[in-house]
């Protein structure tokens, strides 16, 4: 019984949180470099992983670059 109540309550949680961050997700800004191979985005404008950019880092929302498949650079984890 205090398994189930358990995970009753982690999932209320979990999914709690999950709909407040779907709102964050709309607004915060991050970066990208629009080269044809790049295939992260950036929390920081200065971030090392975009010194290598050779074309032009645009802002775009957090939601819109996950939707074109980028992930968090890895100087950023």
């Amino acid at each position: 019984m205090k398994k189930l109540s358990l995970f009753i309550f982690l999932n209320l949680i979990f999914s709690c949180s999950k709909s407040s961050n779907d709102s964050f997700l709309n607004t915060e800004i991050v970066y990208i470099c629009n080269g044809l191979y790049s295939k992260s985005y950036h929390l920081d404008k200065g971030c090392e992983g975009l010194r290598s950019c050779s074309t032009e880092i645009s802002e775009t929302t957090l939601e819109s670059a996950e939707k074109k498949g980028r992930t968090l650079c890895g100087y950023e984890h």
